[in-house]
């Protein structure tokens, strides 16, 4: 019996012994995946912080090129005003230019009109 005894707190012993075996092959592998998944979260806030970056950089330009697009908007809105105002004064020009002529015409046929009433008087004198 004793033998028997023996044998069987052995055979626990070895069973204990492989357990406590497999207990360590395990906890080696829980510990090699939790130092990977540890890896994989510090890759991941890396990542995370890259792209804040990016968007901070992206939302900077989007700025930049929203305040280049006002200005631009704003010097063309500029260039038509003058424009406008240069067509304003070229028109304005114009009429003044065909005011004038007009109103030499009207001096020339004036002055014609004077000589042919001259040439009326002095052609009722003779």
């Amino acid at each position: 019996i004793a033998l028997e005894k023996e044998e069987e707190a052995l055979q626990l012993a070895s069973e204990l012994v492989a357990a406590r075996a497999q207990v360590e092959v395990l906890e080696g592998a829980l510990q090699e995946a939790r130092e990977d998944l540890e890896n994989e979260l510090r890759e991941a806030y890396t990542a995370v912080a890259v792209l804040e970056t990016e968007v901070l950089r992206l939302e900077s330009e989007k700025a930049s090129m929203q305040t280049q697009s006002d200005l631009v908007k704003a010097e063309w809105g500029a260039a038509l005003d003058c424009n406008a105002s240069l067509v304003s004064h070229h028109n304005l020009a114009q009429r003044i230019h065909y005011h004038e002529k007009v109103k030499d015409d009207n001096k020339k046929l004036h002055n014609d009109l004077e000589l042919l009433r001259q040439e009326c008087c002095l052609l009722e004198q003779a």
